[in-house]
């Protein structure tokens, strides 16, 4: 036989045993002829050192191509890992004779004690359970309200009631969609598709709610206005070491969703009173329109015969455009 092909595995935390340097210059993961006449390792082989904290990894697993063939299969095998933390699988080929090989079909499944889901997933599945608890609770509540008062309904709550009802489907779709990954080991393309689709239409309709009630539009203000720039900036440097931690980023932002929609629904619930705290455009529009019509006009003065001043004419404009004439005349006898 000749040419090996290697596979290691090894948990994050140890990745420093893997790779050496001589003489202190460029590390390299594959054996080199200067390190192998440190004895330091074997030439063509990855380089590796035991872990004092976790027996037995990093875990190598070797095959090699025969003389006759052009393919090598590396043999199936279960490795019980007793240390919880994040692996890596890499596929090494350290033989130079082999530079050309391609890792053509493989496949490895990881499972958990507690199912299929990767560890830093694991804790979602949990989170959107509870998250569709809470997206029913807050829908009895609202739906309840928009029975009682669907009369006094204005626009703003309608789109209200479209987050919520996105919301429930979305976050019932993410769990389903995480169950059934944990217990199949497969993920669930048409629920996840599903999921995505609900979860991005419920975000651009909710952050386009928060905005326009901050803006004032449907409250004291009948139109937005100009047109209104946001630039959203957001940085993430999320580390292996923390990954029992990236689960809460990503829950982070839809519990603060779910926050705002929950202030969003206790200030706007549909009542008897939501049309008298609505903008009203027409009562204001006949408003301005009256006043803006009224003109009072006083002409000049002159006497008369007997000295007397001839009574006031007041023109006055109506709505409608036309004149009044409000004349008064004095009879003598």
């Amino acid at each position: 036989t000749s040419g090996l092909v290697q596979a290691i595995i090894f948990e994050v935390e140890d990745r420093e045993l893997i790779g050496g340097s001589a003489y202190g210059g460029q590390r390299a993961i594959c054996c080199t002829p200067d390190l192998a006449k440190l004895d330091a390792c074997t030439q063509g082989e990855i380089i590796h050192r035991p872990s004092t904290t976790n027996p037995g990894f990093p875990y190598v697993l070797t095959t090699s191509f025969s003389l006759d063939k052009d393919m090598a299969i590396l043999p199936s095998r279960s490795i019980e890992i007793t240390k919880t933390g994040m692996y890596n699988l890499y596929f090494m080929i350290c033989d130079p004779n082999l530079k050309d090989v391609v890792v053509e079909e493989g496949k490895t499944i990881w499972k958990n004690p507690t199912g299929y889901l990767p560890g830093r997933m694991a804790p979602l599945m949990n989170f959107y359970a509870f998250m569709s608890i809470a997206f029913v609770i807050l829908g009895i509540f609202w739906f309840s309200q928009y029975a009682r008062f669907w009369k006094e309904v204005f626009p703003l709550q309608n789109c209200i009631t479209l987050v919520i009802t996105l919301g429930m489907f979305e976050m019932a779709l993410w769990y389903f969609d995480y169950a059934e990954f944990n217990e199949t080991g497969v993920r669930p393309t048409g629920t996840t598709v599903w999921a995505v689709t609900f979860g991005t239409v419920k975000r651009t309709v909710a952050r386009l709610v928060i905005l326009i009630v901050s803006m004032g539009y449907g409250v004291v203000r009948p139109t937005l206005g100009g047109l209104t720039s946001k630039l959203y900036f957001k940085s993430r440097d999320v580390y292996n070491e923390h990954w029992q931690n990236a689960w809460v980023i990503p829950a982070f932002w839809q519990f603060l969703s779910f926050s705002l929609l929950c202030v969003i629904c206790a200030l706007w619930a549909p009542s008897q009173n939501s049309m008298r705290y609505s903008y009203s455009d027409d009562t204001n529009e006949e408003f301005d329109k009256d006043e803006s019509s009224l003109r009072l006009i006083k002409p000049a003065s002159y006497p008369t015969k007997d000295g007397l001043h001839a009574p006031e004419s007041r023109p006055v404009t109506n709505s409608n455009g036309a004149t009044d004439v409000d004349t008064g005349e004095e009879k003598t006898a």
